[in-house]
């Protein structure tokens, strides 16, 4: 059997709604299903959860989080802040990239440049007007222009890459291209090397015995098979093909729960799926010509809120497969949102704030 809880960090920048599994097709692989792609390798190109998660068992953050979410370290294995504005990263020793280079502080400030660059979307996660500097090969601090007493909370999925490597590739600079191909090659510390990828269709990974945090559990193979249809991974699965499917689609999980051979793993995920009220324009698109915006009264916003019947969405659209949310940040990463109510299902209510 594989290690499940090994498979849940190959995606741990996604907290996943469901994953399926048989018996492994071997213990020393693994082959996977998911329904986006993983485009690109370029871990700055793209900030998107299903591609920062798996290039994370390829490349690494200075931080990781557990299946639990909480933060534990990285390539940094701790850090402390000075003064408010002044942190200091003290960084993991004898790492090395997979073409066997030493991984060391010079390769963090390469990967904060890089990240800030023209054609990165990984901007947003370091602080603007931050100044990097390297106090010693394996210790960095970071200056910053004004406090922020969770810096490291959004850098697991900031990955480190070699300037040594990227130079040697041309890769200084964040590639963006229309096509991804010819496909960017992959160097990092994490736990899996890239055998092959090919866009749209399947990924390979070979386990990194050099990896610092090497588990005898891990599989020797990972394949990862792009099916964007959930009815083809649903056959997929039970055909053998695969041995894990994410997600599986809700209304196949009482199917798969109740046959002799699958597993079903379900628990909450980072996605809050929100309905979005444009308060900003004084007309509505579509709107005709110097119709004020409804949404621009908090009572309109406040009526729409108390008509959706919440409960409703949970039991019969999503199956009993989600939770009512209170704000668009989950409890799991910040505990405390969970004590914010929620506006109650109430219609009488939403009429009357109309009146």
């Amino acid at each position: 059997m594989f290690h499940v809880e090994y498979l849940r960090a190959f995606f741990v920048s996604a907290v996943l709604a469901s994953l399926i599994g048989t018996e492994a097709h071997a213990e020393s692989r693994v082959r996977i299903a998911v329904q986006g792609d993983i485009a690109r390798l370029d871990p700055h190109v793209l900030n998107e959860t299903l591609t920062l998660g798996v290039l994370s068992n390829v490349m690494e953050g200075l931080v990781r989080r557990d299946s639990h979410l909480r933060l534990k370290p990285g390539l940094a294995t701790h850090w402390e802040t000075l003064t408010p504005r002044h942190w200091r990263f003290h960084l993991r020793r004898g790492v090395t990239f997979h073409d066997g280079s030493p991984f060391s502080a010079d390769d963090v400030l390469f990967t904060f440049e890089r990240a800030r660059m023209t054609g990165s979307q990984m901007k947003g996660r370091v602080p603007d007007g931050a100044q990097f500097s390297a106090i010693d090969r394996y210790t960095v601090d970071v200056h910053l222009t004004e406090p922020n007493p969770i810096l490291p909370a959004d850098w697991e999925s900031l990955l480190i890459m070699s300037r040594q490597w990227a130079a040697q590739h041309g890769l200084t600079a964040p590639m963006v291209t229309a096509d991804p191909t010819p496909v960017l090659p992959a160097n990092g510390t994490g736990a899996y090397r890239v055998l092959s990828h090919e866009p749209g269709r399947i990924m390979r990974f070979e386990r990194n015995d050099a990896w610092w945090g090497h588990d005898s559990k891990m599989v020797e193979r990972v394949d990862v098979f792009t099916l964007g249809n959930a009815q083809t991974r649903t056959a997929a699965l039970l055909a053998g093909q695969v041995d894990v499917i994410v997600p599986a689609p809700v209304q196949d999980l009482a199917r798969f729960s109740n046959t002799p051979g699958f597993k079903t793993l379900t628990g909450p995920e980072l996605r809050t799926i929100f309905l979005n009220m444009d308060q900003m324009r004084d007309t509505l698109v579509g709107a005709a010509s110097g119709t004020p915006n409804p949404f621009k009264d908090r009572r309109v916003r406040e009526a729409v809120s108390h008509a959706i019947d919440i409960d409703t969405i949970r039991r019969v659209v999503m199956r009993g497969q989600s939770v009512p949310a209170a704000s668009l940040v989950s409890p799991l990463v910040l505990p405390g949102i969970a004590e914010i109510d929620r506006r109650a299902h109430d219609p009488v209510r939403a009429r009357g704030l109309l009146v």
